[in-house]
């Protein structure tokens, strides 16, 4: 295969809402020009000649992952090739984390540390384990472990589990599996197993939520808001799709003159949705996110959150909830509803 007809394959899928289905799609990806191309398996056609995605780089491309094209949220539910396969499966390894209740202050920075060695998370869920479940994690740590609330990950990229090893030999507040098989065990345990159930609290909250553009910098986000004091009482990473996305934001059709493009932009990738309290918290923590221009935010408050990672009214890296009685409701929407459907 010639370097610029090396591609991914991948087998996608996406809900059809309006039909009630399934279909099923093989996606290609194109190394050399990061262009895709679609074809519909049933009946066998092309839907998408090869075109250029703005946003997409083959970072996005890994079995599990999500990818938007098209305003279509796809899927990828196993690879198209043995090419494919066999480049994925080594340089996307899926490894398992904690982050355990002793470094609940820091751990927006080892989110950061853990990024920066090029590794990224496809799961992060906040909860607890009981003592019994934590000992079939780690025996050793299993009082640590099970003391309050820890962050369970997923973690993906080159060598990923022999990296996160060497991390965790040097960070006391993480626990890394000790090999690969360990990892693929421990992911089943906690996250197919025993579905760790969400932590908030959907009292005196606001929602935030790192918009999917911003997730790079998710680490740096949720250190901010340790360090202003608020509690981060539930934290999680979502993929959601078009229609609950417009769901979700039904309250600003009308209001925001870029509502649809917010709302493509919310289903375009992972986010991390936090349940945040303290003291008149919706007011509070609206004052560190910041105007909802970032271009008025660098110009009125500089040291805010969309100030610092906002790009444009549509990208402005972060929703928070605007209105007091609503907080409970925007993270119950996404630590009650979302998590019934997704099980």
């Amino acid at each position: 295969m010639s370097s610029s007809a090396a591609r991914y394959s991948f087998f996608v899928q996406w809900h059809d809402h309006q039909a009630d289905l399934i279909r099923r799609y093989m996606l290609s990806y194109y190394l050399e020009s990061g262009e895709v191309e679609m074809n519909c398996i049933e009946p066998k056609r092309c839907f998408l000649r090869k075109t250029t995605v703005d946003g997409l780089s083959r970072d996005h491309f890994y079995k599990g992952a999500y990818v938007t094209i098209l305003n279509r949220q796809l899927k990828i539910v196993d690879y198209g090739d043995t090419f494919t396969k066999n480049s994925l499966e080594k340089l996307k390894e899926s490894s398992f984390m904690i982050i355990k209740p002793e470094a609940y202050q820091r751990m927006g920075q080892i989110i950061s540390a853990v990024k920066s060695h090029g590794l990224m998370f496809t799961k992060m869920q906040m909860g607890k384990l009981t003592k019994d479940q934590a000992a079939q994690i780690s025996a050793e740590s299993a009082e640590a472990l099970s003391s309050d609330v820890l962050v369970a990950c997923v973690v993906a990229g080159d060598n990923a589990t022999t990296q996160l090893a060497a991390y965790a030999a040097g960070e006391p507040g993480v626990y890394a599996s000790a090999d690969f098989d360990a990892a693929q065990r421990e992911i089943g345990l906690v996250f197919n197993t025993w579905n760790l159930t969400p932590t908030a609290l959907f009292n005196n909250c606001s929602l935030l939520f790192v918009r999917p553009h911003a997730m790079q910098h998710a680490g740096e986000i949720v250190n901010t808001i340790l360090n202003a004091n608020f509690e981060i009482s539930a934290m999680q990473q979502f993929s959601v799709d078009a229609v609950n996305s417009l769901s979700f934001l039904e309250v600003y059709r009308g209001v925001l003159p870029e509502f649809n493009d917010i709302a493509t932009e919310m289903s375009s990738g992972p986010l991390l949705a936090m349940e945040i309290r303290q003291k008149d918290c919706v007011a509070a923590l609206r004052e560190i996110v910041g105007p909802h221009d970032p271009e008025i935010a660098k110009h009125l408050r500089p040291d805010t959150i969309r100030a610092k990672y906002g790009q444009d009214r549509v990208k402005n890296a972060i929703h928070c909830t605007d209105l007091p009685e609503d907080g409970m409701l925007e993270s119950e929407f996404f630590f009650r509803i979302l998590q019934i459907a997704n099980n």
